[in-house]
Formats: C-alpha cells, structure tokens, sequence
C-alpha cells in the first residue's frame, strides 16, 4: 500500500478480522494467478476487500487510504 495511512488502515483492519493478501508476480505465482481469474482478473494492481460476511468489494486500480477504509466499514 503506498498512502499516508497505512498503519492506520491495518490498524482497522485487524480489529475487524480482515487479512491483507498480496500477490506478488516477480516470480511464478499460480496461486495468486488463479486467486485474480477467479475475479475476472488477468494482472495487477487489482485491489479486493473480501469480508468475513457478504459479496466481496472491488475498489478501483487507484486507491487511497479513505476508499480501503469505506470498504472495510461497509
């Protein structure tokens, strides 16, 4: 993540259970390669809140801290 409030979004996000993923393609990654296509997805950034209940929540290629932390507030 590169904005200002990071340690303040995972700050949030630890105390609403989520877990940050990243998938990292400088070396083979099937795992990560089928966790994108099962989104509709072919490559990165591709930025996905999925929470503990209910759809998951694409967020635009672009994000900033203030959209990641409407989507873990929802």
């Amino acid at each position: 993540m590169c904005f200002k409030a990071t340690d303040q979004v995972l700050k949030r996000m630890a105390e609403l259970d989520y877990v940050l993923v990243r998938v990292d393609f400088t070396r083979e990654n099937p795992i990560g390669q089928k966790t994108l296509e099962a989104y509709g997805m072919t490559g990165i950034p591709y930025n996905l809140v999925i929470p503990p209940e209910g759809p998951a929540i694409q967020l635009p290629t672009v994000l900033t801290a203030k959209l990641l932390r409407e989507a873990i507030d929802r």
